[in-house]
């Protein structure tokens, strides 16, 4: 079961950094679009975590009342 265990700490280390990837993006983004204050840019890509996290959570149940 070692492997099985290493291969699960392998995919939570790649979800880890592509979190933080898709934050960088959004950041930029947010930076492009005239938003320049480092506070600024904080809260708009916390809202954006809070929007993405809510549609990514409705799918998730959505998902499992359809399957269950």
């Amino acid at each position: 079961m070692a492997s099985v265990q290493g291969f699960l700490d392998g995919y939570q280390t790649m979800d880890t950094l592509a979190a933080l990837n898709f934050g960088i993006i959004v950041a930029m983004n947010i930076q492009a679009r005239g938003i320049k204050k480092e506070k600024s840019v904080m809260n708009e890509t916390i809202w954006a975590g809070w929007i993405a996290g809510i549609v990514l959570l409705s799918i998730f149940v959505d998902h499992q009342k359809f399957y269950n």
